[in-house]
């Protein structure tokens, strides 16, 4: 009976060690816990954002809202999984200048699809990841854009995909990346710079992909409180 149970025993051990070592290890991404920015407009306050990462077995979700007063406001939950911080949905919102548009994305077929609708139309939203496969989604407030830095890193990727909410077509965002600047007043002089585009920029810590701060045009999202 002793053997038995022995023999049971060093099996459960081996089924348990088999599943650990199966389960995929995840790539470099800011620690689980609430995120806090508060956007500018030059030294006039325009609204914050709530961000909050967890993370549950391969997979990490970012939950993101947004209240620009006046502009935009914004949520969505993006939801990313494995070595390479792979796609696999997202479902959120905006409203602005009386427009309440919603999107809702998965993956099929090797291509983000689903659909991005407002009160008056509803467009279908077919983006392939083949050559491309990161995936940003643009609320017009912060979006997912806090993830990019630890997506690209994922691939060494200096490109990605970025979705409007508000048309679902996608398009190709090229990514320029300094070390040396520039450093707007707060902002670590040890941070990576992300020129993402022609008017978007970020800055981030490449230890612990954690965004500092986030701009646009003439509004600025600046970390104020992290885990």
């Amino acid at each position: 009976m002793r053997s038995k149970l022995i023999i049971v025993t060093m099996m459960w051990s081996f089924v348990v060690s088999t599943v650990a070592a199966a389960a995929p290890e995840l790539p470099p991404y800011p620690p689980d816990g609430t995120y806090i920015y508060r956007w500018n407009r030059g030294n006039v306050l325009a609204g914050q954002s709530t961000i909050v990462v967890r993370t549950r077995g391969a997979t990490v979700s970012m939950q993101a809202e947004t209240n620009l007063t006046g502009l935009v406001l914004a949520g969505g939950t993006l939801a990313l999984r494995g070595q390479q911080l792979s796609f696999v949905s997202y479902k959120g919102f905006a409203s602005s200048n009386g427009l309440d548009t919603q999107i809702d994305l998965g993956v099929l077929g090797g291509s983000v699809s689903g659909t991005a609708s407002n009160q008056s139309v509803t467009n279908p939203v077919n983006a392939t990841l083949y050559g491309v496969p990161t995936v940003a989604i643009d609320d017009g407030a912060l979006g997912t854009y806090l993830m990019l830095p630890a997506q690209l890193n994922a691939r060494t990727a200096r490109n990605f995909q970025l979705i409007p909410i508000a048309t679902g077509i996608a398009g190709t965002t090229p990514v320029s990346i300094s070390q040396v600047g520039p450093y707007p007043s707060g902002v670590p002089t040890t941070d990576t710079v992300l020129l993402l585009g022609a008017n978007t920029m970020l800055w981030y810590d490449p230890t612990t992909l954690v965004v500092d701060q986030f701009t646009r045009g003439s509004l600025a999202a600046t970390l104020v409180s992290s885990p």
